[in-house]
């Protein structure tokens, strides 16, 4: 450190610059600020159009559990001892597998003995899994075979109710995670379980009109993520200004 070398203008200039740069900085806060307002304000609007979709419509009323199976996960222990690199092992998910942005599980990082099965839950392609603890609630449609942990609950339809995006919109919903939330309150640890899932209730047209609605918030979904990547495009074109300035006022540009 002794040995770094560093531009030092006379003070007078120092104050310039430094008087130039918090004006600079000072605006660009702001729009930045503007910009994550733009980007929460796009995501709420969205939120607001999906929950207005499910709620108060005159459609057939269930309960979850009685037009689906409901079931946990379950988990081999130690967990280490049936890990594995081989071919034939079963895929093991886990929450790491899914990313809160993300509608889809493809692939796990890791697998396990096919004998840790008798302690666990198999799941099939097209299944649903729900996350009942830590951000409970969140719902993933598997791509891919393989077992969970009781960290994950699986829903499964023992008759075609639901239209696959349909239901993943629905269960994606403010007024399904009220639900949740409601049910889970109240608990020393807050997750979910098969028997309070069961417990949540539900509306649904005919299938026909299910795809119509799952395909109008696509498109407005697909709209709101083009939206929010832009907004972050600008964020990080704001950041490096911010940082641009910096480096022109200590090669002595500003």
């Amino acid at each position: 450190l002794l040995a770094l070398t560093i531009p030092l203008p006379p003070l007078p200039e120092q104050q310039r610059i430094v008087t130039k740069l918090d004006a600079a900085f000072a605006a660009l806060a702001e729009a930045q600020a503007h910009v994550e307002r733009n980007r929460a304000n796009a995501r709420e609007l969205f939120e607001s159009y999906l929950n207005g979709v499910f709620e108060g419509k005159d459609w057939t009323e269930a309960r979850l559990g009685d037009i689906m199976t409901i079931e946990r996960g379950g988990s081999p222990r130690p967990i280490q001892n049936f890990l594995t690199n081989d071919p034939d092992g079963l895929n093991w998910i886990k929450i790491g597998d899914a990313t809160a942005s993300d509608k889809y599980i493809y692939e796990t990082k890791e697998k396990i003995r096919p004998e840790g099965l008798k302690k666990s839950r198999f799941v099939e392609v097209d299944d649903f899994l729900l996350s009942n603890s830590m951000s409970f609630g969140r719902p993933y449609i598997m791509k891919t075979t393989g077992c969970i942990h009781d960290g994950w609950l699986v829903l499964k339809q023992p008759e075609r109710v639901f239209d696959q995006d349909f239901l993943y919109y629905l269960l994606s919903s403010r007024y399904v995670f009220d639900q949740f939330d409601t049910l889970a309150a109240g608990s020393t640890v807050r997750n979910l379980n098969t028997q309070l899932v069961s417990r949540v209730v539900v509306h649904y047209p005919p299938t026909t009109e299910q795809r119509q609605v799952a395909k109008s918030i696509e498109e407005l979904y697909t709209e709101t993520k083009q939206l929010e990547s832009t907004y972050q495009q600008k964020l990080l074109e704001l950041e490096g200004l911010k940082k641009g300035l910096l480096g022109a006022a200590f090669r002595g540009e500003l």
